[in-house]
C-alpha cells in the first residue's frame, strides 16, 4: 500500500469511528481522492495536500458533514484499533445485558445484573476474565487478559486474591472454567470448578461461588496444565 492509499484508509476510518454518515464518507472519499489526483498532475505530494497533521485535515473536513460526533476517540486511538474495540465492548455489553441466555445464565447463580451493576461491568475490557471482591459487581476489580491465561496456561490468583472473589464477567470469546483450587485442576470429586461461557457474568448472592475462587483458565484446556507450577 503507498502513500497515498494508506492514508486515505486513515482518513476514511476516522470519519466512520467518529459518527460521519457512510453516505457521505462515500462521497467526501470520492472528492478526496479527486483532489490528490489533481494535486499528483500539479507535481504536489499527498502530504502537502493534507498538511503536517492528518488528524486536523480529517476533522476539519468530518465536522462539516456529520450533525453531531459519536465518538470522543482521538485519532490516534482510532488508527490503533482501541476506538474500535471500545465500540466492539459497548456493543456487546447491550447484547450481553439484554440477551435471554445471559439473563438466566447470571439469575442460575444469582441475580441478574442491576442498572448500576451494568454500569460497573462497563470496566471489565473486552478479551478478559474479570473478579469483583463483593456481591453485585462491587469492591476491588481483578482483571486478566486472555493472552495472559494463553501465556501462562492459567492463572493462578495467588495471596491476597484467591478465595475473594464474588462477582465475575467472562469476556473473553471463549468458555473459561474457574476451580477453587489454585492449580487449575479439579482434584478429587470434592474439589469445585464452574464454566462461564463467553458473556457470562454472576454473582455469588445465594449461590456457592462466593469466596472460593483461587484460579483460572480456558475451558479447552480442561486440567491439562498446572498454573500453579
Amino acid at each position: 500500500m503507498d502513500r497515498q492509499d494508506e492514508l486515505t484508509a486513515e482518513i476514511e476510518r476516522y470519519w466512520r469511528e467518529t459518527g460521519v454518515p457512510r453516505s457521505a464518507i462515500a462521497e467526501m472519499s470520492g472528492e478526496f481522492k479527486q483532489h490528490l489526483a489533481d494535486a499528483a498532475g500539479d507535481g504536489r505530494t499527498v502530504d502537502e495536500v493534507v498538511g503536517p497533521d492528518p488528524a486536523v485535515f480529517a476533522e476539519e473536513w468530518a465536522a462539516a458533514y456529520r450533525r453531531r460526533r459519536s465518538s470522543t476517540a482521538t485519532w490516534q486511538e482510532v488508527q490503533s484499533g482501541k476506538a474500535e474495540r471500545t465500540r466492539r465492548g459497548r456493543r456487546d455489553l447491550v447484547v450481553y445485558g439484554i440477551s435471554t441466555v445471559a439473563i438466566v445464565a447470571a439469575v442460575a447463580v444469582g441475580l441478574a445484573p442491576s442498572s448500576p451493576a451494568l454500569a460497573a461491568l462497563q470496566d471489565c475490557s473486552y478479551g478478559s476474565f474479570c473478579m469483583w471482591t463483593s456481591t453485585n459487581y462491587t469492591g476491588a476489580r481483578f482483571e486478566w487478559t486472555k493472552a495472559t491465561i494463553v501465556a501462562q496456561k492459567g492463572i493462578s490468583m495467588g495471596s491476597g486474591v484467591s478465595n475473594r472473589g464474588y462477582s465475575f464477567f467472562n469476556r473473553i470469546d471463549q468458555t473459561v472454567t474457574i476451580f477453587d483450587r489454585n492449580d487449575c485442576n479439579y482434584g478429587s470429586s470434592t474439589g469445585w470448578k464452574r464454566n462461564m461461557v463467553s458473556g457470562q457474568y454472576a454473582t455469588a448472592q445465594g449461590s456457592d461461588w462466593g469466596g472460593r475462587v483461587s484460579s483460572v483458565t480456558l475451558y479447552t484446556y480442561g486440567s491439562l496444565y498446572n498454573c500453579a507450577a
